[in-house]
């Protein structure tokens, strides 16, 4: 599903929109409106829905490497011991990556320890 296809499915419930013509380029300008409750978004409209799905995608991504790494601080507690200055880093490198970063596709991941 294109970026296009999954802002305007993330826009209204419901099949509201579809394609002027099925082998027709995927681009807004052939998009039609099923829903006469609906209208045509601008393209400012889809390109933020755009940004929001790919830092959610971002963040998603980012929750299953944190998680990945929770045995870390698990074990280090259950130790009574101190959470490696390393793995301590590297977590907040992550649980930071939406300050720098909006998308999957530009993001550069910090180093695991």
């Amino acid at each position: 599903m294109s970026n296009l296809e999954q802002a305007l499915a993330g826009m209204h419930n419901g099949q509201w929109w579809g394609w002027t013509d099925s082998n027709a380029d995927k681009v807004l300008s052939n998009v039609t409106v099923h829903d006469n409750s609906k209208t045509l978004p601008t393209q400012e409209e889809i390109d933020t829905k755009i940004a929001e799905i790919n830092l959610n995608k971002l963040r998603m991504e980012r929750n299953n490497i944190l998680a990945e790494t929770d045995w870390v601080v698990t074990m280090h507690k259950e130790l009574g011991t101190n959470i490696p200055a390393a793995w301590k880093k590297y977590r907040q490198e992550l649980r930071d990556i939406t300050k720098d970063y909006t998308s999957l596709d530009d993001v550069v991941w910090p180093e695991k320890p």
